[in-house]
């Protein structure tokens, strides 16, 4: 999802958890509707693989586990505010409003705090200290995602099937030239050193 309006029209029920058959690992699984690339219409902008995110740690007060984050995200809101066409995003209670039962309020999230989370997020995990500054929006997330997976050596198909892209060719827009990746080019345009001969006399 990029825009603000996706996340706002986002639903209680489009983010579900489930646990893995196979491996017996709990996840949570992103469940796409209509967005501005995909009005659901055509069978082909149906996204084949549902994005899943995984539990990182098994431990429920880790913070940064995503599967202890949306457990506890889910207590922490109006009961009346878990059925399946509720808003995702919640309007957080203040301070003095807090409730530690209930931090949120029954009502949605405001269309600007949303799209300034992404910021704020940025400046408490000290993002903007680390160069330049840079406009850290709800998509920077999405390229910074991809970046990873590529210079990871992840294949384009399986990368454009958790992004939900139409085709690899739209990835292109995302490359970037590591250091990592100019270290070993280096490796291949250096001249080789050659022993040196011995001088006749």
């Amino acid at each position: 999802m990029r825009s603000r309006q996706e996340h706002r029209d986002m639903c209680f029920c489009d983010v579900t958890l489930h646990l893995d058959p196979l491996n017996k690992k709990e996840y949570i699984q992103f469940n796409e509707r209509q967005t501005k690339t995909r009005d659901c219409t055509n069978p082909t902008q149906v996204r084949k693989v549902a994005p899943r995110a995984y539990a990182t740690s098994g431990d429920p007060q880790d913070a940064r586990d995503p599967i202890s984050a949306y457990k506890k995200h889910v207590t922490l809101r109006p009961p009346n505010m878990n059925k399946p066409d509720s808003p995702f995003y919640l309007a957080i209670r203040t301070s003095n409003q807090l409730n530690q039962l209930q931090w949120f309020k029954a009502q949605a999230l405001g269309g600007n705090t949303l799209g300034n989370i992404m910021k704020k997020m940025a400046e408490e995990a000290g993002l903007e200290q680390n160069g330049p500054k840079q406009k850290v929006t709800n998509h920077a997330a999405r390229k910074t995602t991809v970046r990873r997976l590529k210079s990871a050596g992840v294949e384009n198909t399986d990368i454009i099937q958790l992004t939900g892209h139409k085709n690899s060719d739209s990835l292109k827009d995302y490359d970037e030239l590591s250091p990592t990746r100019q270290e070993s080019m280096f490796k291949h345009y250096r001249v080789p050193t050659r022993k040196p001969q011995p001088v006749m006399l």
